[in-house]
């Protein structure tokens, strides 16, 4: 769902807190056309199943957004839209998140495709 359709009220609130399947969750979604030509169900049948899709992330720390672009084997963070420092983890090499590659000259093609699909998410031209 791109971040600037998301929305928050208090009535949304209060249908979540009253229980809310995934299905309606999904149905709403398609009526309000936030999402178009996505199926995730192939995911959900097997977790194993192919996919060349990225998820895209939001998370407030300290007084700032921090944005992330999570492909199969890497996530790449952009803090306060880069300005508070930008974070590169291979999770094949590192599951647990403690080595930032972004500075790594090594790895300057994949901080420049994250950059680009986080880019992309979030509206840029």
């Amino acid at each position: 769902i791109p971040f600037d359709k998301l929305v928050l009220s208090q009535s949304n609130v209060r249908r979540i807190k009253g229980g809310v399947s995934v299905e309606e969750l999904a149905e709403d979604i398609a009526r309000r056309g936030l999402m178009q030509g996505l199926n995730v169900r192939p995911l959900l049948n097997d977790p194993k199943h192919e996919w060349d899709k990225v998820a895209f992330t939001q998370v407030s720390r300290n007084g700032f957004m921090g944005y992330s672009v999570r492909s199969e084997r890497y996530r790449y963070t952009e803090w306060d839209g880069g300005t508070k420092g930008v974070q590169l983890c291979d999770f094949t090499t590192d599951p647990h998140e403690l080595t930032n590659l972004a500075a790594d000259p090594k790895h300057t093609d994949v901080v420049k495709e994250h950059k680009a699909k986080l880019a992309i998410a979030k509206g840029a031209k």
